[in-house]
């Protein structure tokens, strides 16, 4: 059997919390990736990605400690450069205006897309990333 170095266990589980359904999709990766580009034909990321915030039920990336290497972090920043991309941001806020409002201070996408942009990420948008990347 051919055995990849990046292997992908992508179970995309329903558990419970609280009595409401949450997706959790789970990746055993060696590295980071991206969740770019957001158009042509190799965007399945990005579109797993969109269609997660489109079913307006909580959800998470859970990443394992592969080698006992954490890529959670590295991950955090792949979603922050999302989030600082116009035509992701535009889209993502689109399919899922209530969760982005739910960020303290977040009332447009452009919110959103000012706060990834900054040099110095505010605590309110590193909360929302650590809620949707976990370990």
């Amino acid at each position: 059997m051919f055995l990849h170095s990046f292997v992908d266990i992508a179970l995309k589980l329903q558990t419970s919390k609280n009595g409401e359904n949450i997706n959790l999709e789970v990746k055993n990766w060696k590295g980071a990736r991206s969740f770019f580009p957001i158009t042509g034909p190799n965007n399945s990321a990005f579109k797993q990605l969109k269609a997660y915030f489109n079913e307006k039920k909580p959800f998470a990336y859970y990443f394992n400690r592969n080698g006992g290497v954490s890529i959670a972090e590295p991950m955090r920043g792949s979603l922050k450069n999302v989030f600082a991309n116009d035509q992701a941001m535009e889209a993502l806020y689109e399919v899922n205006e209530e969760l982005f409002k739910s960020i303290p201070g977040v009332s447009r996408w452009e919110n959103v897309r000012d706060m990834a942009s900054n040099g110095s990420t505010p605590k309110v948008l590193d909360d929302f990333l650590e809620m949707l990347i976990k370990e």
